[in-house]
């Protein structure tokens, strides 16, 4: 084997050797890469899953509060309600008792009527 075929052949060892070398860095710096990013999206999914979990809790009290609300006006129509339904029959017992009135007046009224009508005859 001559010097130029062993050059050759010592050229093409050293490009294999670094080749090999190459593709083993760039797979080790891949790797790497995709460790990071991975790690990366674990921390943004805990951090969003935090989030989501703060939201979800604040959402939750706030329906508590609404609810109690609704409960606290519901209470207080149906009392208001009661009031109408007393104060209707309140209203309707004056109201008859004002009709009471007004027939005893009205009679009273009639009786005297009749009463100057027999001092006439």
């Amino acid at each position: 084997m001559g010097q130029a075929e062993q050059a050759e052949q010592a050229s093409r060892l050293l490009r294999e050797s670094l080749a090999s070398q190459l593709t083993l860095w760039l797979k080790q710096k891949l790797v790497r890469k995709l460790l990071v990013d991975r790690a990366e999206l674990l921390a943004a999914q805990e951090q969003a899953t935090r989030k989501a979990l703060n939201v979800d809790a604040r959402l939750t009290r706030l329906e508590e509060q609404i609810q109690q609300q609704n409960q606290a006006y519901e209470r207080r129509i149906e009392d208001l309600n009661r009031q109408l339904v007393a104060a209707k029959e309140e209203s309707r017992e004056l109201i008859r008792a004002r009709i009471i009135q007004v027939k005893a007046e009205m009679e009273t009224a009639r009786m005297r009527l009749l009463a100057r009508a027999e001092e006439k005859d």
